[in-house]
């Protein structure tokens, strides 16, 4: 809020993360333009202790259960006001081996629940559902729909230092949330999945050698058909493994003042750079 009514006053040229419902007020505002980075940031479920057999989670079924049990596009377009986009990918859309086909999984509570009774628990389950305190407003809706799946997510919010340190030591044994760097790697997958999928922010995958080995293979790849190619068997690798569910595609929109002429984000960036190549109108 203060963002927006500092380059209303004419105080800044550019506010970022104008989402919410500031997204709705710079659309409505004829003295601003929005822009939208491609691709910002990517939103992924973690579950922790799946290495643990007596965690449900430790069963694909129920970690496919949960995936089901969410409806991204409804929380997308209701509460974050079509900031989200849903996403099926690991991959970027510059990212090469990005597969376009690749969808999310459907909203199909019916069918969560039914797998959740394969996995042996009919009746649902009792898990935590834990957040940092600045990603309240659009996790708390997922904590509900899995709720009415059977998912019985006691909704958690750590101050954010607190849950990251915990994210990242994996002493989170229920559920859990991450994003996926894209802005660290736009010309080789490799450095944008490595810390999101097998390094300092994923824990479980640190533990999965066939996650690890594909990633170094994927690492090593050196020219765009040999690294497309690594990245997709790499990707097939995590929806087999299915430590993990993409969720959405993040735009980070800037509230951009008319006296601006030309400005284009960095794709997969959140924040704005490159002021150097601002054109301001005379």
């Amino acid at each position: 809020g203060t963002r927006l009514a500092m380059v209303r006053r004419g105080e800044v040229d550019i506010a970022t993360s104008m989402r919410d419902v500031f997204y709705e007020d710079v659309k409505k505002d004829s003295k601003l333009k929005l822009l939208h980075p491609q691709s910002s940031t990517h939103w992924l479920v973690a579950m922790g202790g799946q290495w643990d057999p007596k965690s449900p989670w430790s069963d694909a079924r129920a970690r496919k259960a949960a995936s089901l049990a969410i409806d991204r596009a409804g929380i997308s377009k209701n509460i974050a006001f079509n900031s989200f986009e849903p996403w099926g990918s690991f991959l970027a859309p510059y990212h090469p081996g990005y597969d376009p086909s690749r969808k999310p999984d459907p909203y199909d509570p019916q069918r969560a629940k039914k797998l959740l009774a394969e996995a042996g628990y009919p009746n649902g389950f009792k898990t935590t559902w834990t957040c940092g305190s600045g990603d309240k407003w659009w996790m708390e809706p997922i904590a509900v729909q899995l709720n009415e799946v059977g998912i019985k997510a006691e909704f958690v919010v750590l101050e954010h230092g607190l849950w990251q340190k915990k994210h990242t030591l994996g002493e989170l044994r229920g559920m859990s949330y991450g994003s996926g760097p894209w802005w660290a790697g736009r010309v080789h997958p490799a450095v944008a999945l490595e810390s999101h999928t097998k390094g300092g922010w994923a824990p479980v995958g640190r533990t999965m050698p066939e996650v690890v080995e594909s990633w170094e293979k994927l690492n090593k790849a050196v020219g765009n058909e040999a690294i497309a190619r690594a990245a997709k068997d790499y990707e097939n690798v995590l929806f087999k493994k299915m430590f993990r569910v993409p969720l959405w595609q993040a735009n980070v929109p800037y509230a951009v003042s008319k006296k601006v002429e030309s400005y284009n984000p960095v794709p997969g960036l959140i924040f704005p750079i490159r002021f150097e190549y601002i054109k301001l109108k005379d």
